[in-house]
């Protein structure tokens, strides 16, 4: 499954030729969460400060020794300011490949992924930001307890 979503990742950041790939470090409750992900920069809607931006994310998570892969695909609506501080919000889909992390049974492999977040763009190629994300299976099955990650990410586009 990790090298699927690696080519995945390659295949994305070869044709959109315009993105920055992400690192994230993550922990809320004892569960830690570290990530790559590749971010489809896109231009600006027409006289806005809005635009679309796809995020692609494969992540570890640990608790308790335990380790559940994850992989996820979320678009998210970034308003930057010309300062170069942004905020983004974003509504996608995780699927990963254990439903029990240690002591959290998550219910289904298939998840949804709820995330805000602000940054600031260090220069022309790098942003470093803060994101809450919460990750939930909207009720198709129970229990359902959800699981909340508070993370930084730094990204590059090379």
């Amino acid at each position: 499954m990790k090298s699927l979503f690696a080519a995945a990742l390659l295949c994305v950041a070869t044709v959109a030729n315009a993105g920055s790939f992400t690192i994230g470090l993550g922990e809320n409750k004892g569960t830690i969460r570290k990530g790559i992900g590749y971010e489809v920069e896109t231009k600006p809607w027409a006289n806005t400060n809005f635009s679309l931006v796809p995020t692609f994310e494969i992540a570890r998570l640990h608790r308790l020794d335990q380790n559940v892969w994850q992989v996820s695909a979320v678009p998210y609506l970034r308003y930057s300011w010309s300062n170069g501080v942004y905020a983004d919000v974003g509504i996608g889909v995780s699927f990963f490949n254990h439903t029990q992390l240690a002591d959290r049974n998550i219910s289904t492999a298939f998840q949804f992924s709820d995330n805000i977040g602000i940054g600031y763009r260090l220069g022309p190629n790098t942003t470093i930001a803060y994101r809450y994300s919460h990750y939930s299976n909207g009720g198709i099955k129970r229990p359902n307890p959800g699981l909340d990650v508070q993370s930084l990410i730094i990204s590059h586009k090379f």
